[in-house]
């Protein structure tokens, strides 16, 4: 952002780094689609926030048409409006990116293929960043000692040892019997609120892509807002669905 000409416009700054073959219009398009919309295009450089030359500097680097971009950690020290315009245009970059990031959302809305770096080793995990998470998860999980999983755990380790002649059997049985049907219903209940929240963040992501002129802002907001139920209730989807796996373990050791 410091090597942007303050005495020039955004446009005129992104039309002086882009590539030869790229139009006006495709010039106006990546200065909307980074939030500049209407007569801000027009803003000299010299008047404009961190954030707003953060983006403009973003605009030149995707205007060069390059076929790889390699991006190391980019969301950090950008304001919010910033990363969501970063994200929005790197979505529809259509050369090869190869991103460092502990971003969990931008990974997710960015990423397509996962390479993992562990223990000196490399390998490309076959499957979506949610997965890949999911994966992680299922391991530590069993770590976490204050976390409803590593309780239940418990319990299933000491219903097992418990014999069916013992008065404590049918109590633990019944528990969990209830914590199996309690996880199917939040599994259920949360199946249906991440189909809403996802079908929302598509409508937004499109308004948003098809440029929405003055209301762009609040709908970069409440994207955020909706991203971040989506996140949370992620969340709570894996514990849940690793309490009723612990649930299931727990009873099929019981009727063996």
């Amino acid at each position: 952002a410091e090597n942007l000409d303050p005495h020039l416009s955004v446009i005129e700054n992104m039309v002086a780094k882009a590539h030869r073959e790229v139009l006006k219009q495709e010039t106006l398009n990546m200065a909307g689609s980074l939030l500049f919309s209407g007569d801000d295009i027009h803003k000299k450089v010299a008047v404009l926030s961190g954030g707003e030359k953060s983006r403009v500097a973003l605009g030149q680097i995707l205007l060069q048409k390059a076929s790889c971009l390699i991006l190391d950690e980019p969301t950090n020290h950008l304001d919010f409006q910033t990363v969501e315009a970063l994200t929005q245009a790197l979505m529809s970059y259509e050369g090869t990116l190869v991103i460092v990031s502990h971003d969990r959302s931008f990974v997710r809305r960015v990423g397509t293929k996962i390479l993992e770096i562990n223990n000196g080793a490399a390998r490309v995990y076959p499957g979506t960043y949610d997965e890949y998470v999911w994966s992680l998860e299922k391991g530590a999980f069993s770590q976490k000692q204050k976390s409803p999983v590593t309780n239940l755990k418990s319990q299933i380790n000491e219903t097992v040892q418990t014999a069916p002649q013992s008065p404590n059997y049918k109590e633990n049985k019944k528990q969990l019997d209830r914590a199996l049907r309690q996880s199917e219903r939040n599994l259920a209940e949360l199946d249906k609120n991440l189909q809403v929240l996802q079908a929302h963040l598509q409508f937004l992501n499109q308004k948003i892509a098809a440029g929405a002129g003055p209301e762009l802002r609040e709908l970069v907001i409440e994207l955020s807002a909706v991203q971040a139920k989506i996140d949370k209730a992620e969340a709570d989807w894996l514990t849940h669905s690793e309490n009723k796996d612990q649930a299931e373990k727990g009873l099929k050791s019981l009727k063996a």
